[in-house]
């Protein structure tokens, strides 16, 4: 008999290499043209041709507008520079040979730029009439955002009308005409095409759908609720079938929804970078272009779509313009993709203006249904993928369809998984810019009813309620056995299961055992001990005074900061399961979520130590303390110890150098150096948020009251021929056995149980 034990140090060399795939991934079939610098911030960024055919950047920055020549693309100039009142928000947009801006800050009105004398000059006036719109006149002092269509300017998001605004400008583009408004919420961004006004109503969280075939009455249409409720921008495809948004969130997505029906708008996509996903990378504005997006994607840079398959978006070529850790209002502002020459402008907020030539690329499509081979029937909630690329993942909708996309052509493996059933794939012939059509099918995995009877190692007698999590690579099932016979029956999947089971009093027992359709019953073997991993509820409760970040039990997700982890994305090494107790709940924006303004406390129930022999209480900790209000961070971790009468302080982290979160080395503490013969022991953990605030997280897990005492086993394994190699250990170890072992257990250098086998 054999058995094969892999090392953890394993997982690490495999989260090495995927680090460096994600950096490669940041910039491809782009090629940098230029980058101009600027000393001011920049916002947003439109483009200009000539009637000579010079193509012009008109770039927003925070004190003005800045124009520049491409006629070189590898070397632009600015030719004139426009200054405004001091604005974060400033928006582009250009009709004939004007341009219009305006500033959400301060009271320039609306800039209007006569364009016709460049290269030498410009002229320009600020536009700060009077509006009268239903009745009702007052002067337009700023704006948010503003649209051009046909000659019509729409203005969004304006200190008179929170809504639209819409002027003319076909009659004299230097003295706007008011003719219409829409003032039902606030407008935040705005798009038209085709008597269609689409706006982006961030506050309400939804995008408006208003006809504007007169322009003097806008009449609302319909409205969609975006996935993060945070709309901020919508773009729509040539026929007006397809409209597409952002939501300025963290981790949010592009949403694409077909609208072909106003009266049954259906999200068909969502996209975020896969490589970023969950690092708190914020999606800005998106761009329709001959069927592709042309995204800003704040610190992802631009991100271009193939969007002629709107259910399934496609990477096909992105730029990091920005060069600092993911997350938060840094990168690429604004993307520009309409000039003739088909090059891209993209403003970075402090990095400047970039001119890049994408090399568009259709994609691969497959769509298809993923049924049950027996039946026939449609399978909801399978997971649909390309062996050859994780990025986009489809999950079967309740009748089963599918649709997948790649940048690769050519025969490739389309993988299909479902816990409930048989992974399976199919090899198919993908051609790029076409949707090739293939159902999968997927064999039911089969299941046996099985008695799980959990026994006390020592005297043999059935547990109650003890707790039984059965785990597969597809699934997993729980459940407590019963009061009387100490077992449990569960419909268990054919084939190779871990059994985690435990209960408070117990230590926690892993097995992994072969179930087979013969297979009627299991028997576990608990033995009495005082440990924790986390995998069930054993009476832990919390107390809170901070604002966020309270304590909660689960599986570690992980948060970043500045591309450092603060929150854990794993559990403590070696331990059993793969939960801990985490400060949280998970948020890639670590300071939305962070405990916040007070303390969070963990409180252990009432461990009874009488019958241990110099009892140590052995546990992990996750300590991260980033820089907030103030350089230096000052908040602490500490865990403390009580005998029901005195409670004492056995253990303090106050890190200023902890801006990297990681599990610490396991603490031992040895509860005589504290209290005198204790019979019953509580074990706190608190964390806390110290004004001035900064970013705090924590973590607990791998939890263990034992004994400063060992026994030799030496006697119980005297007489059997056992070998272990290789050693010294690497990745695996293997233990050969001549006569077959009742149990086997596996220690790790701090006496932790980290395996357990029976009955092999």
């Amino acid at each position: 008999m054999k058995f094969k034990f892999p090392v953890m140090k394993h997982l690490i060399f495999l989260f090495s290499i995927l680090s460096v795939q994600v950096f490669s991934q940041s910039q491809f079939n782009t090629e940098l043209l230029s980058n101009l610098d600027y000393q001011s911030e920049l916002n947003d960024i439109w483009g200009y041709v000539s009637p000579d055919g010079t193509e012009y950047a008109l770039v927003g920055t925070r004190n003005g507008v800045s124009i520049v020549s491409l006629a070189d693309p590898r070397n632009p100039g600015e030719v004139s520079n426009i200054s405004g009142v001091s604005s974060v928000w400033r928006d582009i947009k250009t009709h004939g040979d004007y341009a219009y801006v305006v500033a959400d800050e301060g009271n320039d009105g609306l800039l209007i730029i006569d364009l016709t004398p460049l290269p030498d000059t410009t002229n320009h006036i600020f536009w700060k009439e009077d509006i009268s719109v239903n009745g009702s006149s007052s002067v337009m002092d700023r704006c948010h955002n503003l649209y051009i269509d046909d000659g019509f300017v729409y203005l969004s998001g304006c200190n008179n009308i929170f809504g639209i605004t819409i002027l003319d400008v076909n009659e004299d583009p230097l003295n706007p005409k008011a003719v219409g408004a829409a003032n039902l919420q606030y407008s935040h961004d705005v798009f038209v095409r085709d008597n269609l006004m689409f706006t982006s109503e961030i506050g309400q969280g939804q995008l408006g759908i208003y006809d504007i075939s007169d322009k003097t009455r806008p009449e609302l249409l319909a409205t969609q609720q975006t996935s993060f409720s945070f709309t901020h921008n919508a773009w729509s495809s040539d026929d007006n079938k397809y409209i597409f948004t952002t939501d300025e969130r963290a981790n949010a997505f592009l949403d694409a929804y077909d609208i072909s029906d106003l009266d049954q708008i259906q999200r068909v996509s969502q996209y975020h970078v896969k490589a970023t996903q969950g690092t708190g990378v914020i999606p800005h504005n998106a761009h329709y272009h001959n069927g592709f997006l042309i995204n800003s994607w704040y610190t992802d840079g631009i991100v271009v779509l193939d969007a002629t398959n709107p259910e399934s978006l496609v990477r096909v070529a992105q730029y990091d313009t920005w060069g600092g850790p993911n997350g938060g209002f840094n990168g690429c502002w604004g993307a520009y993709p309409f000039l003739p020459s088909g090059i891209v402008l993209a403003s970075d907020i402090s990095s400047g203006l970039f001119v890049l030539d994408v090399n568009y690329q259709r994609a691969s499509f497959l769509k298809g249904q993923v049924l049950d081979s027996e039946t026939n029937m449609p399978i909801n909630g399978a997971e649909v993928f390309f062996s050859t690329s994780d990025e986009n993942v489809s999950s079967s909708d309740p009748n089963g369809n599918f649709n997948l996309g790649l940048l690769l052509e050519g025969r490739v493996k389309a993988v299909a998984s479902h816990p409930e059933y048989k992974t399976d794939s199919i090899v198919v012939m993908l051609e790029k810019g076409v949707v090739i059509e293939e159902n999968i099918l997927l064999e039911r995995l089969n299941t046996v009813s099985v008695l799980i009877e959990v026994v006390d190692k020592e005297t043999g007698a059935s547990i109650e309620a003890a707790n039984v999590l059965i785990n597969t690579e597809e699934n997993s099932i729980q459940g407590l056995t019963k009061s009387v016979s100490g077992g449990l029956r569960l419909d268990a999947f054919i084939g190779t299961s871990e059994i985690i089971c435990g209960k408070l009093g117990y230590k926690t027992a892993l097995v992994e055992f072969d179930i087979e359709e013969s297979t009627e019953s299991i028997r576990i073997e608990l033995e009495r001990g005082i440990e924790d991993d986390f995998n069930f509820i054993y009476g832990w409760g919390i107390k809170t005074t901070a604002q966020t970040g309270s304590w909660h039990r689960g599986v570690p997700l992980g948060t970043f900061f500045q591309n450092l982890k603060s929150n854990p994305d794993t559990d403590a090494p070696n331990d059993i399961g793969n939960s801990a107790f985490v400060t949280g709940p998970p948020n890639a924006d670590v300071s939305a979520q962070d405990v916040d303004d007070g303390m969070t406390m963990l409180i252990s129930p009432k461990f009874d130590i009488s019958e241990i022999d110099q009892p140590i209480v052995e546990y992990s900790l996750w300590f991260f303390n980033g820089a907030g209000a103030s350089s230096i961070p000052n908040d602490y971790m500490e865990v403390l110890l009580s005998d029901g009468i005195d409670t004492t302080v056995v253990e303090r982290i106050v890190d200023p150098n902890s801006s990297s979160g990681r599990w610490r080395e396991k603490s031992q503490i040895l509860i005589s150096d504290y209290f005198n013969d204790p019979q019953e022991i509580i074990v706190f953990v608190r964390i806390e948020d110290i004004s001035p605030g900064h970013l705090v997280e924590g973590g607990f897990d791998d939890f263990a009251i034992v004994s400063a005492t060992t026994t030799s086993t030496q006697d119980e394994i005297e007489d059997v021929d056992i070998s272990i190699f290789p050693n010294a250990f690497s990745d695996f170890i293997i233990i050969k056995s001549s006569e077959k072992i009742r149990s086997l257990y596996i220690y790790d250098i701090s006496g932790k149980r980290v395996f357990s086998e029976t009955n092999f």
